[in-house]
């Protein structure tokens, strides 16, 4: 992306780049240009004849001065600064006009530019920046509308319900009414001290590509020979301009073979561009550069040269260790980098001084002097910045210096080596390590280099972590020769030898993958014989997220070693064959879209005859193809996309697909297959972990869904088993990454072509004879779930399917969770008539179970059916309408079904007193930051439809609920006056959360409240209101030692009501209490012990409704105690994956009740269904 886009559309930037990149470049050039406009009196920054953009006055800050200043002025901010600043110490502005600058950021009209925040070396100094930058963000760059980039990002989440597919973006920078920032900093160590957030943009400075640098250096030269020519015009009449372009071509041919025989790296920053174009221009030598540190250091000599040819006292050797002592002193005590005239020359003196080669200190003083003054000049490496004040030309070049004055002592290998480990810890020195591994491998002997190399990357009694490891690897390109294949070994088993799972798994695969291939396969030959390392080294590898299209990484040539090397070690590895499976599979998937020899040879013979296409087997047979051996992709036909599987991706003959191949050639039944496998289970051992055994497992599975769930226990003893399973889950993370993962393709393409694949689905199953809108339902709900699961990712408003309207129930599924981001017109033209789907089931109490858990909507069932059958009076209805809202209070408030939900609930609400806590919850949607016209009709329909108003007072209302409990006070005791002290104990507790939101506990107000709940009679109301109450917060309703008290009076009549409660109610209260019973850890085992007997008191004949229920609501808990109850009622029904409504069955049902499919649709139905084994097991 241009310059010029980016800044058109973002108000808040972070530029990245590496060192000379440009980034310093880039901010003069803004700065010039917008102030150029400013002066020319322009209202808008034009760049091309259709873009432009807001034109600000141009403030350019060099943070590392910012720094310098903020020693001598430690209480004051950044804007305080401004004004003041300097620009390599010189004023940014007048002193009278400092003022200015201020008002034009008080006014919203500037472009503050804040460069080099890594030039801060400091790490502690830097975060203090960091936190200065960021208050003056907050505070002075905000949007039109006072959004700060720091502000709770509600605007900026996407809802997953949203109806649009734009999100609101209050980045965007249209007008110059409020003020714009760039900051830069290189991208090594940026993450110490970052602004990284979602609404500051970061930009990376792309390296420029060949065709660019050469253009850059045709321009540069170009340039270089019209400024000499027109000197030469000057200086002297009648010059002929064809001598200079003969030179300037010799030139430019020279630079050309540099580009030969460069790599881009080295050669695509403007600053190292610029500096190779000046240093060839300059010299018509025959030179050949491989490497930075090569370009740098002829940079370097040439700059030296040209220095000591203006004043020949000056020595070139002298000088060069006068440039390394200034670079470590800079580098190390200035965070400026600039150093003033006193301070240089005590430098300069001090230097000299060690060299005891003057034989007074008049003529050491004399010399230093001298040699001050050739910074003058202003040109080349150091120049003088302003008066007396002086620092290196770039960071690069001091880096350069610096890492000089770490080889400059070469008389021990030792030292050279401990002195460049002791500052690897160092973030700052980075850059100047990576210049001295690359000289030492540059400049030293063989045999002095591989030992230097070796003791780096030994085991340092000083650090546990390989630094030395680590640098060598990072400096592994900046290499002109490699040490001995032996020291690389040794460095890279340092990394997978270490006893960090943490460091091994980032450091790894990285520097795995810089080798070449033929050392990479020596090093496997040789080091992977212990099978401790070749297990990290197949973790690492089955673990690690590898981009198959970064370039820079060679895997089509890397990883077919590592699959070959690794082949050879499987059958020599018999206790880690299952581990070697694995990793195999993994990098058959990475090569899927290579072709090479080596796996060609390998995987010659595909498991399935030609002539059978996959598309056109089974679901269940192919769901155990891609299980067993992977091989999922997107494929491209025309304009479309689809789920497709390649069969030669298929790593080895396994014996379950032998089966298949049998079942596919003899056309069997499939429950032929089933018994089958589950006879070689019969035959093999419990202890059997071989992968014959964990496949077969899978392919069991995957063919049975969970239609037979005790195979769990059938095979319980079976050591294999839990493997299978491990492996499932494997699928489950990497099956929907492979059919998402081009996920930056074309959004509506996507939606279209994966909403035709569900519907075609789905108009198969609502085909077949006999289907009740149940199992209509049931199938729709199912697939809606698949969606999530296959396509994480991806919207859809499934209920546009026009296959529901055949069957009338879009109303039921619109109200579901799966189907309820259906877009918004619909809803608000149904909101305006006064009108919701769900006003179909409105007249029955059990359209209530909508808005509570599915786990429990089986018991509030019961209860309430059960209830009304039996003619109890008991309040069913005011203990399901409490739970509502509770769910409400933990759900998504920027869902616009939140709100539906209210309104569709309020008429239940209003009759059982519980219309003031609708009103709470309602009123959080004024919080909103509401971002288009859509969201704010909608909110004026919905308080219109529900005449519910922003209340402005909420003492009105907490009066309301008060003057309830003292009409409750004067009533006889019964059941009316138990659902007043009830509905009115929980909405006033409510009420003063919002009333006094701000405290940490409530003291006098709760008085009511606390009257309210003693005296309800009925003791599951009580009970249930006690629940609801204590878990309140923020603030809390009653002071923490009341709060206790009431809690310990809760258990205990938990407890005494244990003997009297049905099995529903007490499961009910359970669930509901479950978090306060773990505080109880007697109580709780008693709890548990009643519930257990209760679900299992009668045979598995006579298991009721009730028990059901219990079950289902209960095992959501996961509690391990109350789960040896939960397997004895479980291994009892036989219907229990009817019970537990799992989708796989689901499918499973459907798969084996049809003999034919659409070939387009088999793989996605078969990933429907192994998604769904493993998530429903």
């Amino acid at each position: 992306m241009k310059i010029e886009t980016i800044l058109r559309y973002y108000r808040w930037l972070v530029i990245l780049g590496d060192p000379g990149s440009g980034k310093t470049s880039l901010l003069r050039w803004l700065t010039r240009i917008f102030a150029e406009e400013v002066l020319d009196r322009s209202m808008r920054m034009v760049w091309t004849r259709n873009e432009d953009s807001s034109l600000r006055i141009p403030i350019l800050i060099r943070i590392g001065e910012f720094a310098t200043w903020l020693e001598h002025n430690p209480k004051k901010t950044l804007i305080d600064y401004i004004g003041k600043h300097t620009w390599f110490s010189e004023r940014y502005c007048r002193e009278d006009d400092e003022h200015v600058l201020k008002e034009l950021i008080y006014y919203g009209h500037a472009l503050i530019l804040l460069d080099g925040l890594d030039e801060v070396s400091n790490v502690k100094r830097r975060g203090e920046i960091v936190d200065l930058i960021r208050k003056f963000i907050d505070e002075y760059v905000r949007t039109p509308n006072f959004i700060s980039a720091f502000d709770d990002e509600v605007t900026n989440i996407r809802n997953p319900y949203d109806w649009t597919d734009e999100i609101y973006s209050i980045n965007s920078i249209r007008t110059s009414s409020a003020n714009q920032i760039i900051v830069t900093s290189r991208i090594v160590g940026y993450q110490l001290h970052s602004l990284i957030n979602s609404r500051i943009v970061h930009c990376s400075i792309l390296p420029m590509n060949n065709k660019e640098a050469k253009q850059f250096i045709s321009d540069l030269i170009s340039e270089m020979e019209k400024g000499i020519f027109e000197v030469l015009r000057k200086e002297l009449s009648g010059v002929s301009r064809n001598p200079l372009q003969t030179t300037v071509q010799k030139h430019f041919k020279a630079l050309e073979n540099i580009f030969e025989k460069c790599s881009e790296v080295l050669i695509s920053t403007p600053l190292m561009l610029s500096s190779i174009c000046t240093y060839v221009f300059q010299s018509s030598d025959e030179f050949n550069l491989k490497s930075r540190i090569q370009i740098y250091h002829y940079i370097v000599q040439s700059t030296l040269r040209s220095w000591t040819t203006q004043n020949p006292n000056i020595s070139e050797h002298i000088l060069f260790n006068f440039l390394i002592d200034l670079a470590v002193y800079l580098h190390s005590q200035s965070s400026s980098g600039l150093i003033d005239g006193f301070d240089i020359e005590h430098l300069c003196y001090s230097s000299l001084k060690k060299l005891s080669i003057f034989k007074s200190r008049t003529q050491l003083y004399t010399y230093a002097k001298e040699l001050i003054s050739l910074l003058d000049m202003n040109v080349g490496i150091v120049a003088e910045r302003d008066l007396q004040v002086f620092g290196f030309s770039h960071l690069t070049f001091r880096e350069y210096f610096v890492a000089q004055s770490l080889v400059r002592d070469n008389s021990s290998i030792e030292n050279v080596m401990n002195r460049i480990l002791a500052y690897t810890i160092h973030s700052n020195f980075r850059e100047p390590l990576l210049f001295a591994l690359s000289w030492i491998s540059w400049k030293w002997k063989n045999d002095d280099y591989d030992k230097f190399c070796n003791l780096l990357v030994s085991p340092s009694q000083y650090y546990a972590i390989p630094f030395g490891t680590l640098l060598f690897f990072d400096a592994f390109d900046d290499l002109l020769r490699l040490p001995s294949n032996t020291t690389i070994f040794k460095a890279l088993n340092s990394i997978l030898d270490h006893p960090s799972d943490a460091l091994i798994t980032t450091y790894f695969i990285p520097n795995l993958f810089k080798l070449h291939k033929d050392i990479l396969k020596e090093w496997m030959q040789v080091d992977l014989r212990d099978e401790q390392r070749l297990l990290k080294f197949c973790y690492c590898l089955h673990t690690a997220t590898i981009d198959v299209h970064d370039k820079s990484l060679d895997l089509k040539s890397i990883l077919p070693v590592i699959y070959e090397q690794l082949w050879s070690l499987y059958n020599a590895k018999a206790s880690l064959t299952y581990t070697i499976d694995q990793t195999l599979r993994r990098i058959v998937s990475l090569l899927k879209n290579f072709s090479d020899d080596v796996l060609h040879n390998r995987l010659s013979s595909s498991v399935l005859p030609q002539e059978f296409s996959i598309c056109s087997l089974h679901p269940l047979i192919v769901s155990v193809i891609i299980a067993v051996c992977g091989g999922t992709y997107l494929k491209k036909e025309q304009d479309t996309k689809k789920i497709d599987i390649l069969p030669d991706i298929i790593s080895r003959k396994w014996s379950v697909i032998s089966l298949i191949i049998d079942y596919v050639t003899y056309k069997d039944e499939l429950q032929k297959l089933i018994k089958r496998y589950e006879t070689i289970l019969e035959n093999a051992l419990p202890s059997d972990t071989s992968i014959d055994i964990v496949d077969t497992f899978i392919a069991l599975l995957c063919l049975q869904g969970l239609s037979q769930p005790l195979v769990y226990q059938k095979y319980s003893k079976y050591q294999a088993l839990p493997k299978a399973l491990d492996r499932l889950r494997y699928i489950w993370f990497h099956l929907p990454i492979s059919f998402d993962h081009e996920s930056h393709s074309n959004n509506k393409t996507r939606k279209s072509l994966t909403l035709s694949e569900i519907e075609l689905i789905m108009n198969k199953f609502f085909s077949q004879l006999n289907q009740s809108d149940e199992q209509c339902i049931a199938f729709s709900l199912a697939c809606a779930a698949s969606r999530k699961k296959i396509y994480p990712n991806l919207e859809l408003n499934l209920i546009k399917c026009n296959v529901f309207s055949t069957k009338n129930i879009d109303p039921y599924l619109e109200c579901q969770p799966e189907f309820g981001h259906s877009d918004i017109k619909r809803k608000l033209d149904k909101m305006t008539q006064n009108i919701h789907p769900l006003q179909i089931f409105q007249h029955e109490q059990c359209f209530l179970l909508t808005f509570v858990q599915q786990s429990l909507q089986p018991l509030y069932h019961f209860m309430i059916v059960n209830s009304i059958n039996n003619s109890d009076s008991f309040p069913h209805v005011a203990i399901l309408l409490s739970h509502c809202l509770m769910v409400l209070e933990n759900a998504n408030i920027l869902d616009v079904n939140y709100y539906l939900a209210i309104f569709m609930l309020l008429p239940s609400l209003k009759e059982y007193m519980f219309e003031n806590y609708a009103t709470v919850l309602f009123e959080q949607g004024k919080l909103i930051r509401w971002t288009n016209e859509a969201r704010e009709e909608f909110f004026k329909v919905m308080q219109d439809c529900t005449f519910i108003h922003q209340q402005n007072d909420w003492q009105i209302l907490i009066n309301v609920e008060s003057q309830r409990i003292n009409e409750a006070k004067n009533k006889m005791q019964s059941y009316e006056k138990d659902l007043y002290l009830f509905a009115a104990s929980i909405c006033l507790a409510r009420l003063l959360r919002k009333q006094y939101n701000s405290c940490v506990y409530l003291t006098n107000e709760n008085d009511d409240v606390h009257f309210a709940i003693i005296n309800i009679a009925d003791p599951i109301l009580r009970m249930i209101a006690l629940i609801i109450i204590l878990d309140m917060k923020n603030p809390f309703i009653f002071h923490e030692d009341q709060r206790n008290q009431l809690i310990l009076k809760m258990m205990n009549l938990f407890e005494s009501l244990l003997p009297h409660l049905s099995l529903s109610m007490l499961s009910l209260l359970f669930v509901q209490c479950y978090k306060f019973c773990q505080t109880f850890p007697s109580k709780l085992q008693h709890i548990i012990h009643v519930i257990g007997q209760k679900l299992n008191e009668t045979s598995v004949e006579q298991q009721t409704e009730e028990q059901e229920a219990a079950f289902i609501a209960l095992r959501e808990l996961n509690d391990a105690d109350l789960a040896k109850y939960l397997d004895i009622f479980a291994q009892q029904n036989k219907n229990l994956s009817d019970l537990l409504n799992f989708n796989s069955t689901i499918f499973y049902k459907y798969f084996v009740k049809k003999n034919s499919f659409d070939p387009t649709n088999t793989i996605l139905l078969s990933s429907k269904s192994i998604l769904f084994v493993i998530c429903s097991k």
